[in-house]
């Protein structure tokens, strides 16, 4: 009797237990949609969205907003990692893996991204873009910027439409730079600076306002495609592994 009582006792806890796991809340994070589960909808701060059946005649237009290198090598919301320098943005409705052609409003260039990942989640914005489309698009500096968003392929047409970044960058007009880093204190700034001048590199130091500070920025440049691309292999093989490709000015 004593073992039956305990296996009873067992098997009721395990049932307990599955019961509370069902019961635990949602989670406030943004979902992965590889799951079937998240297809047509996620919850994000308590919030529902729900992903569109249809691209067929999508165009939106309002603000959009970019993330760079804090969100640089982490996990998007389609699975793949995020990578700041590649054509790519983030969509609250859109299906992931939608091809869409965003234009500036402001000063008309236009440049074709890969929905990758969900955002951006605010109320007034209607895309947020990698650092590299944000960069060809010229909004990288003020932020945000007037856009047209157009949905153009999905996942069967995702290699014949979306432009690869390398491509894009050689037709560009905008200069180049190679950054070695941007420091607060200008004599972090000359340390970095010096390192690359005693290889031979020739450095300058840029100062930037951001949010009521200066960022010395440590930099080579301006430089066309093809320079920027020996440079960079060079600085690399030279030990400034860190070395990253800048596109604003």
């Amino acid at each position: 009797m004593k073992s039956v009582n305990l296996f009873s006792y067992f098997a009721v806890s395990l049932f307990l237990i599955s019961c509370a796991k069902n019961l635990q809340p949602p989670s406030a994070t943004i979902p992965s949609e590889s799951s079937r589960v998240y297809s047509r909808s996620y919850v994000v701060l308590g919030k529902r969205y729900f992903v569109l059946a249809s691209i067929d005649n999508f165009i939106e237009r309002g603000v959009a907003s970019w993330y760079g290198k804090e969100f640089h090598g982490r996990k998007t919301s389609s699975g793949t990692i995020y990578d700041m320098h590649k054509l790519t943005a983030a969509h609250k409705q859109l299906p992931l893996n939608t091809t869409v052609e965003v234009t500036n409003l402001e000063n008309g260039k236009k440049i074709t991204v890969l929905v990758n990942d969900r955002g951006p989640f605010h109320e007034d914005r209607i895309i947020d873009l990698s650092y590299a489309a944000a960069s060809m698009l010229g909004i990288v500096q003020k932020g945000t910027g007037q856009v047209e968003v157009k949905a153009i392929g999905s996942n069967s047409s995702i290699q014949n439409n979306v432009a690869q970044p390398e491509d894009a960058l050689r037709g560009l007009s905008t200069p180049i730079y190679i950054q070695l880093g941007a420091f607060a204190a200008l004599s972090n700034a000359q340390k970095i600076a010096m390192q690359a001048e005693n290889k031979g590199y020739s450095v300058i130091i840029q100062e930037k306002q951001v949010n009521g500070g200066v960022l010395h920025r440590v930099r080579l440049g301006p430089m066309d495609y093809a320079t920027h691309v020996q440079l960079l292999d060079s600085l690399k093989k030279d030990g400034f592994s860190f070395a990253v490709r800048m596109i604003d000015q």
